[in-house]
């Protein structure tokens, strides 16, 4: 090549090992790295040929690297002209030595342009002026729309209302006489129980009858009743709303007391679930077993018996009583069954016929009786029809003979038939 050439070419990037429109610093790191490699001072010591070959490359990076140089000076110097804005300067594109042309700075474009003020007459067209002002005031709805949404976003709603107190102290008015309430109060001195302004619409059939028109007259401490301390199965939707008091909520023929329920039928209480036990409910025994009260039920034990062991139930529905995550379950009002997995019933099965004191058996099989397993395994944890749960394991009954068992649990004392053999203890 031509080293006296004053214009650079994409030559001049390869000779310095780089692409074309490679920045100036780039060209300055490649020029000092290659005249370390070839410059003749590290060849002296050289054949007389490696000498010339690192002599003459070493002219051709250094004319390349000066010819860059200029380059980007002149270009510099150009740019900074147009930027400055002769008057009528035109929007310019860069070219970047050796090839690719780029697009100016930015403030070689837009920016430049909309910033001048004037023309070459010293005055702008008015089409200039009307675009100008048109985008102004784009601009400022812009702004104006950012800082309310900043506003909104994080001022304080307090500080933006105008507090009550500025407005001065309301005016006093003179105090109503209460109204008066169809239900009497919870005691002597105690505020009445108001009564729920949808109850009319909740339960028509039970809604209080119309007062008549006219004062009422004052009542007298003596004719106030005291509200009985807790409802029962039965009651009705009165005698409810004054035990508890108004429902948190109601859903259909269902009062809602914060997580405890309580639903009517035919205007009566025919189940509830005192889940977080909230409710004032009570199931008294009907009548008390003469003599010593059981410390436990059975099987075919009475409603009355149950309440009498365990005390009101937490959950009633139907013919399932619930003491806690335990069940009861009803059939012609005798127990026919129960869960008690969790231990909260004091349930206990008895053989019908006990073995005698030295005929008790380690173990039963397939074929044994109810009052055989009860005899070795003792009360069940559960029953469910004919099925009987010992924690995990089970029994099943068929006619009263044991047909089949699950021993996943491991703690049934059951032999396979095939190694039955039934020993007993103290048997001659």
């Amino acid at each position: 090549m031509n080293p006296r050439s004053p214009n650079a070419s994409d030559e001049d990037f390869a000779l310095l090992g780089l692409k074309p429109g490679a920045s100036p610093a780039q060209i300055k790191q490649a020029y000092r790295e290659l005249a370390k490699k070839w410059h003749p001072d590290y060849f002296q010591q050289e054949r007389p040929g490696d000498r010339r070959r690192a002599e003459e490359r070493f002219k051709d990076i250094t004319a390349a690297y000066r010819r860059l140089s200029r380059q980007w000076k002149a270009f510099s110097e150009k740019t900074e002209t147009d930027v400055s804005g002769g008057s009528g300067a035109k929007r310019r594109t860069r070219a970047t030595p050796g090839g690719s042309a780029t697009r100016a700075g930015i403030w070689g474009s837009w920016p430049a342009r909309f910033l001048r003020s004037t023309g070459p007459s010293g005055q702008e067209p008015p089409a200039v002026k009307t675009s100008r002002a048109i985008r102004v005031g784009i601009g400022c709805i812009l702004l104006a729309a950012c800082a309310a949404w900043v506003i909104s976003r994080w001022w304080p709603m307090e500080s933006r209302v105008l507090r009550l107190t500025d407005l001065g102290p309301p005016p006093v008015e003179a105090p109503s006489p209460p109204p008066a309430h169809p239900f009497p109060s919870r005691g002597h001195g105690a505020e009445p129980v108001p009564v729920p302004p949808f109850l009319p619409e909740a339960v028509p059939d039970t809604a209080a009858p119309a007062a008549e028109s006219g004062p009422l007259p004052p009542e007298s401490s003596s004719s106030r009743e005291e509200p009985p301390p807790f409802f029962t199965l039965g009651s009705s939707r009165e005698e409810v709303l004054r035990v508890q008091g108004p429902p948190t909520r109601i859903h259909g023929q269902t009062w809602v007391y914060n997580l405890s329920e309580v639903h009517f039928k035919e205007g009566h209480v025919s189940r509830y679930d005192n889940f977080d036990g909230s409710l004032k409910v009570h199931l008294p025994p009907s009548a008390h077993p003469p003599g010593q009260p059981p410390h436990f039920f059975s099987l075919g034990s009475s409603r009355n018996e149950v309440l009498t062991v365990q005390g009101t139930p937490t959950r009633v529905h139907g013919n399932r009583w619930y003491y806690g995550f335990s069940e009861v379950r009803f059939r012609n009002d005798h127990v026919e069954g129960y869960d008690n997995y969790f231990g909260n019933l004091y349930v206990r099965l008895l053989p019908s016929d006990p073995l005698p004191e030295g005929h008790r058996r380690e173990s039963f099989t397939v074929g044994a009786s109810a009052d055989e397993v009860l005899a070795v395994q003792g009360t069940p944890t559960s029953i469910q029809g004919n099925t009987w749960f010992y924690e995990l394991s089970s029994v099943l009954f068929r006619e009263g003979k044991v047909q089949y068992v699950n021993n996943v649990g491991g703690n049934l004392r059951y032999v396979p038939p095939a190694e039955n053999s039934w020993k007993e203890k103290g048997s001659g």
